[in-house]
């Protein structure tokens, strides 16, 4: 057995993405769509086709899912759902996403067969927009996340603390999450944290993780990481569709051989946008720094956030560099005493892809160790 939940996670995580990385794989090389996916391209046969995907899809996931949403959290004592509310939880999850999937492959189909590449990758672009803009209401359809209409007075305390710092006060939305490592979002029209924070964090704590949420807009993180994930799943999708043998819209079959040379350029995305995303959480922490938050004060919350996500403080260089967008808590509070010039990072880059590569039918954007059976994270993946 693994020697702490976070490792034993990260286990269960890669092998989930090494599951579905070599499926992937092994279909593409025996061309397995066409084999087995024999539906007419007519709307009932496309209908079908993509149902019987995300069934598939559903079912060969469920077992990383139970071991990641269920088993783990009990096995080493964090807060876990009854049986009930697991399944529920995660049939809901799973049918609305499979909703996405099915409306998203149909659309790119149609599009595909009335204008090619170009109308399939207009549409693509069409369903990433969509997917940011509703990213908070699919966040409380998948997750059962709830909007927090009645907040204590801590919030508005912390948000009047702004005017010793040099940082606009953000509009915040407080949301109530069955999962700890749920975090919220930084946006443009506002700043979106989880009720947590305010049960667990002292004022001075909360003032400090939301002029954090504040820095990564006015550094242009978010900018930067939003404009890589796209660019990102952009290439990816045109590269799929011309370099992939039998990929295209013409059936289901040939959409499901582009969306599995997808997942491939998916798994790549993993092993390379941890680093930029690394470079934009030092940015966004320096940035709070020097707004006028105390250092120490900024490190407490770090580590009590960091506690509610079940994480280990300190890791390797090796394993952080390779699985990890999120630099270990104690790489983040050593930087934070140093003067050492941040580099410009894409903030959220690596999880923000893997939610917006829905658009793509990513069947890897639910199974790395951050958010493997846990629906609660699906839409809004954790993070810094």
């Amino acid at each position: 057995m693994a020697a702490t939940y976070s490792r034993a996670r990260l286990r269960v995580g890669i092998l989930n993405v090494g599951f579905v990385t070599v499926a992937a794989l092994v279909a593409l090389v025996f061309d397995l769509p066409e084999r087995v996916l024999l539906f007419e391209p007519t709307p009932v046969g496309d209908t079908a086709g993509l149902l019987t995907v995300v069934t598939l899809y559903a079912v060969a996931n469920a077992p990383f899912d139970v071991a990641g949403g269920y088993v783990l959290p009990k096995r080493y004592g964090r807060p876990y759902p009854e049986p009930s509310e697991f399944v529920v939880g995660w049939l809901r999850g799973v049918g609305v996403q499979s909703t996405v999937f099915v409306v998203s492959g149909a659309g790119l189909l149609y599009a595909g067969r009335a204008a090619g590449v170009t109308g399939a990758t207009a549409f693509f672009g069409i369903v990433t927009v969509a997917l940011l803009v509703a990213r908070t209401y699919l966040s409380r359809l998948v997750g059962g996340n709830r909007r927090v209409s009645d907040t204590d007075d801590r919030l508005g305390s912390a948000l009047e603390s702004f005017d010793d710092l040099k940082l606009e006060p953000p509009d915040v939305t407080v949301y109530d999450s069955d999962d700890g490592s749920f975090v919220g979002a930084s946006t443009y029209s506002g700043v979106v944290v989880p009720s947590l924070w305010l049960e667990r964090l002292s004022q001075d704590e909360l003032t400090a993780v939301l002029a954090r949420r504040t820095s990564a807009v006015e550094t242009g993180g978010i900018r930067r990481g939003v404009a890589l994930a796209v660019a990102w799943n952009l290439v990816g999708f045109v590269g799929a569709v011309t370099l992939v043998p039998g990929a295209g819209f013409a059936d289901v079959a040939s959409l499901v051989s582009l969306v599995l040379g997808y997942v491939i350029w998916s798994f790549i995305a993993l092993l390379v946008l941890p680093t930029p995303t690394r470079a934009g959480v030092f940015e966004v922490d320096a940035r709070t720094v020097d707004a006028g938050v105390e250092a120490d004060v900024l490190g407490s919350a770090i580590r009590k956030i960091n506690e509610t996500q079940g994480d280990d403080e300190e890791r390797t260089r090796l394993v952080e560099s390779v699985f990890h967008p999120i630099p270990s808590v104690e790489r983040r509070v050593e930087r934070l005493d140093t003067d050492e010039e941040p580099i410009r990072g894409a903030w959220n880059a690596a999880r923000v892809r893997l939610y917006l590569s829905w658009a793509g039918l990513d069947f890897l954007a639910r199974a790395v160790h951050c958010n493997v059976g846990r629906p609660g994270v699906w839409v809004i993946l954790p993070g810094d």
